[in-house]
């Protein structure tokens, strides 16, 4: 068998990483950014965090699948597609400094601040919690309403029905009493 006719299909299915396209990776930090916030930094990970929107352009890590920004001009907070996403990954930036602390001028890692750690990752916590309660109470009261609405309209079409149903019966007691009765034309 000739080796040039072999196709490794496993390969064919890569990505190549230049073919990502720059949302999945502005997406991809968003996600790591998060994990980090509800789980913590992962050991041997603090280092690499990113202190600025231009070092998180520049970020790669292929472990945690990031891959760099090339141009600055597609990572700005004013980019008309994505530009709400970078706003987003320098809030997560900003809450993870808050929570770890300055860089160390000697070593420039950062050492996180063990006492206000488990309170500050309870307060995040807290908040996500607070804020799908609030989702779902929203989207509770939009529903009930749209139930309301529903049962209103119900309520009117059946008095509506009732209506005709007496105006119906009506006519037939005059058709009847009129003794004229129902005749076929010719």
């Amino acid at each position: 068998m000739n080796d040039t006719n072999v196709v490794d299909l496993v390969k064919a299915q890569e990505r190549d990483p230049a073919s990502v396209p720059i949302r999945e990776r502005v997406r991809r930090r968003i996600e790591v950014l998060n994990e980090w916030i509800t789980s913590g930094i992962p050991d041997g990970k603090l280092a690499s965090l990113p202190t600025s929107l231009r070092k998180a352009k520049d970020w790669s890590d292929e472990t945690l699948g990031i891959l760099p920004i090339g141009s600055p001009n597609d990572f700005t907070t004013k980019h008309v597609e994505w530009g709400r996403d970078v706003a987003t990954i320098a809030r997560l930036l900003t809450k993870l400094k808050q929570r770890h602390g300055r860089p160390n001028a000697k070593s420039g890692n950062r050492q996180p601040r063990p006492d206000s750690e488990p309170i500050k990752l309870m307060e995040a916590q807290l908040t996500e919690a607070v804020s799908q309660w609030h989702s779902a109470r929203e989207e509770a009261i939009e529903q009930r309403n749209r139930a309301d609405a529903e049962a209103i309209r119900v309520a009117r079409l059946t008095e509506t029905l009732t209506q005709k149903e007496a105006e119906v019966a009506e006519l037939r007691r005059r058709l009847m009493q009129s003794g004229a009765g129902l005749r076929a034309i010719d």
